[in-house]
């Protein structure tokens, strides 16, 4: 059982990782936003301090999911 949790930590750390780092090297295309959420991405556009904070976060998060091992 603890091997299976340390999987699942590591696939989720790993992909919390490649996430976070393709949006800060521009690895991934932006996805075309449409009807309700186009609306709350407008809003979004001038707090451009937002995603980086939050992608800054997930990366943390992903870090601390790989390398802190049971």
């Amino acid at each position: 059982m603890k091997t299976i949790t340390i999987i699942i930590r590591s696939l989720i750390g790993f992909l919390l990782l490649f996430v976070s780092v393709g949006f800060f090297l521009k690895l991934m295309p932006e996805p075309v936003n449409t009807s309700a959420f186009k609306a709350f991405d407008v809003g979004l556009v001038p707090a451009t301090y937002l995603m980086p904070i939050a992608k800054f976060v997930e990366f943390l998060c992903g870090l601390s999911f790989v390398l802190i091992v049971m």
